[in-house]
């Protein structure tokens, strides 16, 4: 499964709003038994197809770090070079990077940032697809003003409420993202919840409406960013064929089959989660 290439199949001049893009939440923080946020390290996030990433930020004896619990914290410029480097090679594609942390830690960044400026969106206008192919394009986050605003929405911590909450958001997503970055984030954020339980039966619901809408020809033209706990193959492969059913780009890269759409198999929950070990 390599979806490395994926951002061909998207017009040079669409609005990168109007593109429905995979992304994890706290895209670092890796771990088993239920403590981390994501299963793949980072590098294998982007070759999946995820184009939107999540990083915290913090000093640690006068060095910067991206948050990478529990394991040591990744280097600021290591997490930065491994991005630069999926993009060097696979020039079709961009990645949106949000950032989060105190004030000298966000400073620092954005000087990293300034050496290499021809490699990075960081307008607050939104840029379309072609603008930005081979680009890091930086989104604003807690803190952190480069970049493009986004409409954040998170979910509460109420159980009960969790997928009529998603459900709404997707489709306020999708009446807004046209003209404004929207981003559905349905990754865990009570330090009560375990991320990896909240991904076994939340990815499985996303999945499911997604398909309906599918399945009921009620797909929108675009779902904006939607990130993610624990995303397994298929549901970064729903959201990628929603953005290129609308057209081919750059590449002339064909839409695949959306999973499930011609057999009628019943969504389980393992279709839309990595497992860790």
């Amino acid at each position: 499964y390599d979806k490395s290439n994926w951002m061909k199949c998207i017009p040079d001049d669409k609005p990168l709003s109007s593109v429905s893009i995979p992304g994890t939440h706290q895209s670092l923080k890796i771990e088993k038994k239920y403590k981390g946020f994501q299963a793949w390290e980072f590098q294998n996030q982007m070759h999946a197809g995820v184009r939107f990433v999540d990083m915290t930020l913090r000093r640690l004896s006068g060095k910067l770090y991206a948050e990478n619990k529990p394991k040591p914290d990744m280097k600021f410029s290591q997490a930065l070079s491994q991005i630069q480097f999926f993009l060097k090679h696979h020039e079709s594609e961009t990645v949106l990077l949000r950032l989060a942390g105190k004030s000298e830690e966000i400073n620092h960044a954005k000087e990293k940032f300034n050496r290499v400026s021809d490699e990075v969106w960081k307008d607050k206008k939104i840029p379309r697809m072609g603008e930005v192919r081979r680009k890091i394009v930086l989104i604003q986050g807690p803190g952190f003003d480069w970049g493009l605003p986004v409409n954040a929405m998170v979910l509460g911590k109420d159980k009960k409420n969790k997928e009529f909450q998603m459900k709404a958001n997707i489709k306020k997503a999708s009446e807004y993202c046209t003209n404004e970055m929207m981003l559905t984030d349905t990754g865990s954020q009570g330090k009560g919840e375990k991320p990896q339980k909240v991904a076994e039966k939340l990815n499985n619901q996303l999945g499911d409406h997604l398909m309906s809408l599918y399945n009921e020809n009620k797909i929108p033209s675009c779902l904006g960013i939607i990130a993610v706990d624990f995303p397994g193959t298929k549901l970064i492969e729903l959201i990628i064929n929603i953005s290129c059913s609308s057209g081919s780009g750059s590449g002339q890269s064909e839409p695949g089959p959306f999973p499930g759409d011609t057999d009628g198999f019943s969504l389980h929950t393992d279709t839309f989660l990595v497992r860790q070990s």
